[in-house]
């Protein structure tokens, strides 16, 4: 009865896995991407802007429509995904998780984003701290960019705000142009090298960049902030600009997307993310990035597996959809059936354990009372002998037993018949007084164990 119940129970959960493994194939079949999705990026010929351009081609050439959403920068984008108005944009500057990213995922950091500050060259004492800005008027870039939120946050945290020092959040262009004029003193600008602005300023004679000499402090204070050096005549060897070498504090440009973007798509975003970016830049090496390296918000699991593993290469014989099926079909399908492989071939070595199992058990049983015997009154001995019949008699009628295992069956039964009669002897011994010992070559349960 024991044996057929777990059995059962074995089977029953068996077929509970099976169902289970068949609904999420089921689930993941029945879960087609849409072919047109939509990118938050900064404003037209920024940075952002000019990679979701490269993607939406690399896109179409798959046949996925990619919409582009323009904006003033990052915060603007961190609210439009929070909203649900777009599927996924490019956020950069410093960003913390924090409600407005509860629902969002980074799927990758994508390059180096170094947080330019321009000055005037006649202002000397401004070349080597941002500490140093304070009393400054400074440009922070406009309203909602990654640069105003940047800005804010560097000189905040070396003590400079609206109180000591004037802070004016106007656009890039607006404050290069008043840069060049002599009309403010400092320019913050979260770009590329490749930006024309950047360019702009650094062909500049009359403007400099500023030297972050404590690259240290800013590296081991914050998680998000990478210190980059811009080499001497890194730029232009002719003029050799920069003349000598700047240290730049820098984040990165993270591609985010809402958690309830298809995982598709967000595959496919890194997919085609993997051949923008891979190689490199005047920062960045070949192959740094994609990556998830100083991402602030949380890292989406699908992506944090494609950075670390890279693709199957089955998008490169098939359709993207097709592949992606394929490959979550067998990330649920192939550990189960490694798992319950043993009783798709007829349970042999579960019903082996189980068998040995119950095998070692009736040993111990018996051992026990075997123990014992020497210390039973009658009363005792006719309870330990009725224990050991009735086991006999569940072995014989009751227990089907592979023919690999009879061995091990018959043993424990002549066991059991051993201790069966040392118990008869001992109770012959106790009712007719015969005080002769026992004849200790019956109890070899022991040595044959």
């Amino acid at each position: 009865m024991k044996q057929k119940l777990w059995r059962v129970t074995l089977w029953i959960l068996i077929a509970v896995v099976i169902v289970g493994v068949i609904y999420s194939i089921f689930k993941v079949l029945s879960y087609p991407p849409p072919n047109e999705f939509t990118i938050a990026t900064g404003r037209e010929g920024s940075d952002s802007y000019n990679f979701a351009v490269l993607y939406q081609e690399r896109l179409a050439e798959l046949d996925y429509s990619l919409n582009i959403h323009p904006t003033a920068g990052s915060d603007a984008t961190l609210a439009l995904l929070a909203a649900g108005k777009v599927d996924a944009g490019f956020v950069v500057g410093v960003t913390s998780a924090s409600d407005d990213t509860a629902k969002l995922e980074s799927l990758a950091s994508l390059f180096y984003m170094p947080l330019w500050a321009f000055y005037r060259a006649d202002l000397v004492d401004l070349a080597s701290n941002v500490r140093d800005l304070e009393g400054a008027t400074i440009a922070i870039g406009e309203i909602g960019s990654g640069t105003n939120r940047s800005a804010r946050f560097i000189l905040k945290e070396n003590g400079i705000s609206e109180d000591n020092s004037t802070l004016l959040p106007i656009a890039d262009q607006e404050a290069a142009r008043r840069l060049m004029a002599g009309e403010i003193d400092v320019m913050m600008l979260l770009a590329s090298p490749k930006s024309d602005v950047v360019a702009q300023l650094l062909q500049e004679p009359n403007i400099e960049v500023l030297n972050n000499r404590r690259s240290l402090a800013y590296e081991s204070r914050y998680n998000n902030i990478k210190i980059l050096t811009l080499g001497e005549g890194a730029i232009d060897l002719a003029q050799n600009i920069p003349s000598e070498d700047k240290e730049l504090i820098a984040t990165v440009g993270t591609l985010v997307a809402n958690k309830d973007l298809h995982p598709d798509l967000a595959r496919l975003l890194l997919i085609v993310a993997a051949g923008v970016h891979k190689e490199g830049g005047l920062f960045e090496d070949r192959d740094e990035f994609p990556s998830a390296k100083l991402v602030s918000i949380p890292l989406n699991q699908d992506a944090e597996n494609f950075l670390e593993n890279g693709s199957t290469g089955l998008d490169q014989y098939m359709p993207l959809w097709i592949a992606s099926r394929i490959e979550r079909i067998l990330f649920i399908a192939i550990p189960a059936l490694i798992l319950f492989y043993p009783f798709f071939r007829g349970t042999p070595l579960v019903f082996a354990f189980f068998f040995r199992y119950r095998i070692y058990r009736w040993y111990q049983y018996v051992r026990n009372i075997e123990l014992g015997i020497d210390e039973y009154d009658l009363d005792t001995i006719g309870f330990k002998t009725a224990e050991l019949d009735a086991l006999q008699k569940e072995l014989t009628q009751g227990m089907r037993v592979p023919v690999m295992y009879l061995q091990d069956f018959y043993n424990l039964r002549l066991h059991i018949d051993l201790v069966i009669g040392r118990l008869n002897r001992q109770k012959e011994l106790l009712q007719y007084g015969n005080q002769e010992p026992l004849d200790e070559k019956t109890a070899v349960l022991s040595e044959d164990e």
